[in-house]
């Protein structure tokens, strides 16, 4: 029986979780692709690319 109440909290709150810790992964992931774009080059065309995605990003979280 403790188990079926614990489930009951549990999930609904994992799924309280689960969108905003979606987009905390995300934004690691763009900055981590920002990091390596800035430690290969940091006046390609690429570079600016991945910048500009980020900043659309930041917009959309």
């Amino acid at each position: 029986m403790l188990i079926l109440e614990l489930g009951i909290l549990i999930i609904p709150f994992s799924l309280l979780l689960s969108p905003p810790c979606r987009r905390f992964v995300l934004l690691v992931s763009k900055l981590q692709l920002l990091r390596t774009a800035i430690v290969r080059s940091s006046s390609s065309p690429v570079f600016w690319n991945q910048l500009s995605r980020l900043n659309d990003m930041t917009f959309i979280i």
